[in-house]
């Protein structure tokens, strides 16, 4: 009887002790699982920070400026035409002055030259005789072929300056000339030809 109940004793504590160890090892399965997973975020975090790395260092190389011209084209400069009424003539004038309440005929002849700069020189003669004289005149040609300037006439011993205004024309290597003089004490026009030299 006494065998019996060492043998029963002997298997209660045979099962007690596997029941105690299979409670025990899930219990440490469970805590290593829970250890691996704390090092799964880490190892995510530190491969997030290489990317936002990466990808700011590659946005900075691309740059415009090696696309822009080093040289201006030759084809975008313009050049510069000569000045079209360059050339010289000649030509008359006439008209009236009227001083001290008596009429003097003014006439004559004009010889021009026209420069690159549109400076008219020349000579201007009176043929009315000695009542009246040219002492002075000084002209002027635009780009656009406006004559614009001045004359003095001397008539008994009295200077009186007219202003003179016209036009030139070009019309193949011909050049054409006409325009007015006017002031206070009189007017008369004056007209011309002559040759391109542009």
């Amino acid at each position: 009887m006494k065998r019996n109940q060492l043998r029963f004793i002997g298997y209660f504590l045979a099962i007690g002790l596997i029941i105690v160890l299979i409670m025990v090892m899930p219990v440490s399965c469970s805590c290593s699982s829970k250890s691996s997973t704390t090092t799964v975020p880490s190892t995510t975090a530190s491969t997030y920070t290489t990317n936002t790395t990466t990808t700011t260092t590659t946005s900075i190389p691309p740059l415009t400026t090696t696309t822009l011209p080093k040289t201006i084209p030759t084809s975008a400069v313009t050049t510069l035409t000569s000045f079209p009424y360059q050339g010289s003539g000649t030509g008359v004038f006439s008209g009236q002055v009227k001083y001290n309440n008596k009429i003097y005929p003014v006439d004559g002849t004009l010889t021009v030259a026209i420069d690159a700069n549109g400076v008219v020189t020349g000579s201007m003669t009176g043929s009315s005789g000695t009542s009246v004289t040219v002492t002075q005149r000084t002209l002027q040609v635009d780009a656009n072929g406006n004559i614009t300037g001045s004359s003095t006439f001397e008539v008994n011993s009295t200077s009186i300056t007219f202003s003179w205004q016209g036009k030139v024309t070009v019309s193949g290597s011909a050049l054409s000339m006409q325009g007015t003089w006017t002031g206070d004490y009189g007017s008369g026009t004056f007209s011309g030809t002559g040759t391109t030299s542009k």
